[in-house]
C-alpha cells in the first residue's frame, strides 16, 4: 500500500482529497454543512501511515461525493462569507472538479480488494493463515476483472502487488495453508488453479520432519486421506463443517484419522497474520537498514530482521 501511494496518480489524488478536508475540518461553518449534508456522517481524514489509511479516507470521501458536491451548491454556502473567500472558492472548484473523482473513483476500486485482504489478515475472528494465499490471489484476479478493458490502467498495481508478494509475502507457511484449509481443499476448479501449492506444504512437511523418514513417510500418506476424504474427513458433518469451523478447529474435530498430518495442520492453520505486527517488523527493517548498513545482502537483513523481532517478542 506504501508504493501505490508513491504513484503520481495516487499522491495527486490523495492530496486533492486532503486539501478539501483539512479546509472543511479546520472551519466551524463548512463542517456544520458537511454534518447536515452527510446526514451527520464524518469523512476519515488521511494521515501519514504505512498501510490504508490514506486509501480508507478515498473511499470514505467518495462515498460522500454526492453530498459534498451539494453542500457546494447550496444557498447555504453561496451566500456565506466563506464561498467568497480564496480558500473557500478554491474547495468549491476542487469538490466539483470531476477528474478528481474519477480518478478517486479508479484508486478506490484498485485498492478495495487489497484492503479487503488487510481486514481478513487482521480479523479476530479467526487465524487467518489458512486464507491469506486464497485472499491474495482473489484480490489480485480481482482487480484485473474490474478493469479488464483498461489494462493499463491496473499494471502498475499488479506490478507492485506482485513484487511484494514474489519477494517477501509468498511463504511456504501460506501455501501449506491454502492446501490444508478444508474450505478450499474440495473446490477442485480453485484447486485446479494452484497445482504447485502441494509444493509449498510438501516443503514444509520436509523441514518439519528432517531427520525422521518414518514421519515424513506417515506424513504423505494422510495427506492422501485428507486429499479423498476418507475416514472422519468424509463424514456428512465434516462436510458440513468445511466452511463452518475455523480451520484448525475442523481438523482437531475430524483429523483424528491422520494424527501426524493433524498435529501438523492445527499448527499451520492457528498461526495468525497481521497487518499491525507487519508494521512492527518493518519499524524494525528501518531501525536496521541506516545508511551505514545499506550495503547489507537482502538476506542478511531479513534474518536480522527476524532475530530483533524475535528477541522483542521473547523479552515480552
Amino acid at each position: 500500500m506504501q508504493d501505490i501511494g508513491k504513484l503520481v496518480s495516487v499522491k495527486n489524488t490523495v492530496a486533492h482529497a486532503a486539501g478539501i478536508i483539512k479546509y472543511i475540518y479546520n472551519h466551524c461553518y463548512p463542517l456544520y454543512l458537511m454534518r447536515k449534508f452527510t446526514g451527520g456522517k464524518e469523512i476519515i481524514r488521511p494521515a501519514p501511515t504505512r498501510f490504508a489509511t490514506n486509501f480508507i479516507a478515498l473511499q470514505s470521501i467518495l462515498g460522500h461525493k454526492d453530498a459534498l458536491r451539494a453542500m457546494v451548491t447550496s444557498r447555504e454556502w453561496t451566500t456565506s462569507a466563506y464561498a467568497k473567500d480564496s480558500k473557500g472558492k478554491k474547495l468549491t472548484d476542487d469538490v466539483l472538479n470531476s477528474l478528481f473523482w474519477n480518478e478517486c473513483a479508479t484508486i478506490v476500486k484498485l485498492t478495495e480488494p487489497l484492503i479487503q485482504v488487510l481486514r481478513i489478515v487482521d480479523s479476530d475472528d479467526r487465524p487467518s493463515m489458512g486464507y491469506l494465499y486464497h485472499a491474495i490471489h482473489q484480490a489480485r484476479d480481482e482487480m484485473i476483472k474490474r478493469f479488464r478493458r483498461r489494462k493499463i490502467v491496473v499494471e502498475p498495481y499488479l506490478r507492485i502487488v506482485d513484487s511484494w508478494w514474489d519477494l517477501q509475502l509468498h511463504q511456504n507457511l501460506h501455501t501449506a495453508g491454502f492446501w490444508l484449509n478444508p474450505c478450499f481443499q474440495y473446490d477442485s476448479k480453485l484447486m485446479d488453479k494452484h497445482p504447485r501449492s502441494v509444493s509449498g506444504l510438501l516443503d514444509i512437511i520436509e523441514r518439519y520432519s528432517f531427520g525422521n523418514p518414518t514421519l515424513q513417510g506417515n506424513l504423505t500418506n494422510e495427506m492422501r486421506l485428507f486429499r479423498n476424504a476418507e475416514n472422519d474427513f468424509g463424514r456428512s458433518s465434516a462436510i458440513n463443517d468445511r466452511s463452518r469451523l475455523a480451520p484448525d478447529e475442523w481438523w482437531v474435530t475430524y483429523g483424528s484419522c491422520a494424527p501426524n498430518l493433524q498435529k501438523l495442520a492445527i499448527r499451520v492453520l492457528s498461526q495468525t497474520c497481521s497487518a499491525s505486527g507487519c508494521e512492527r517488523n518493518w519499524s524494525i527493517f528501518e531501525h536496521i537498514h541506516s545508511k551505514k548498513r545499506n550495503r547489507l545482502e537482502h538476506q542478511r537483513l531479513n534474518d536480522l530482521v527476524f532475530v530483533h523481532y524475535n528477541l522483542r517478542l521473547q523479552q515480552r
